[in-house]
């Protein structure tokens, strides 16, 4: 699993005080499956009671295509969502200040943690 972290100098505007955090897993590498599924996936990346938290599924266009997950998949971990995107999306956590959550591409796991303190 790749782990990806950005601080706040990473973005455009370093006084947002924004940080990012990617992780991303293949689901297989030839014939090899790193996690073989999302459970295994979210409590490597998340820990062990992440799986409770866990909300239900959604479609990635339901629900982050809105936002800068899009830009931010492309520029800081050079993934290239669809448009228009069915993967599926799993919110661990949301509020104004923070999201955290996973995707399951076809070949792939993402978990997004995005958060600012401005």
């Amino acid at each position: 699993m790749r782990r990806l972290l950005f601080d706040q100098f990473e973005f455009d505007s370093f006084s947002s005080e924004e940080s990012l955090e990617i992780h991303v897993a293949s689901k297989k590498v030839g014939t090899v499956a790193q996690f073989r599924d999302l459970r295994e996936f979210v409590t490597a990346s998340a820990g062990a009671d992440a799986m409770e938290k866990l909300g239900q599924p959604c479609r990635f266009d339901d629900r982050a295509s809105y936002s800068s997950v899009r830009m931010y998949l492309k520029r800081f971990a050079q993934i290239d969502v669809p448009d228009p995107c069915t993967w599926q999306l799993y919110v661990l956590f949301e509020d104004i200040l923070e999201w955290d959550g996973v995707f399951e591409s076809p070949d792939m796991f993402i978990r997004y943690h995005g958060s600012s303190t401005a």
